[in-house]
């Protein structure tokens, strides 16, 4: 993390925060509409409440993106990215990667099995 805040600078970073709080709020509302029944959403407040993130990934690796090691952990940038956002919210972050394609990586939001348990 450290050689990862020397090469970006601090306006870089708080655009890339801010596009990953962005993109968090608002698959959390379609999720939360989607997967609800009462139809209230989830918001961080609720998903960091929860203290578990969900996150959907695809099973089959897409280097370098995410990668499944020989002895089963992840690897890769969204990998590290998700671990990051996870400590900034001091929530645990699950990597749910049964989804065989993309299609079925945005279905596993849609239905609630990705973003909060």
């Amino acid at each position: 993390m450290l050689l990862r805040q020397r090469l970006m600078g601090p306006i870089a970073r708080c655009a890339l925060w801010c596009a990953l709080l962005a993109a968090l709020l608002s698959s959390a509302l379609v999720v939360g509409f989607a997967a609800e029944p009462d139809n209230t959403f989830l918001d961080l407040k609720s998903i960091k409440a929860k203290g578990t993130l969900r996150i959907a990934i695809t099973h089959f690796d897409i280097p370098p993106f995410h990668m499944r090691r020989p002895d089963g952990t992840f690897v890769g940038k969204d990998i590290d990215f998700a671990r990051e956002l996870g400590e900034v919210l001091k929530v645990k972050i699950v990597f749910v990667d049964d989804p065989p394609t993309f299609d079925a990586t945005v279905q596993a939001v849609v239905q609630g099995r990705a973003i909060s348990p």
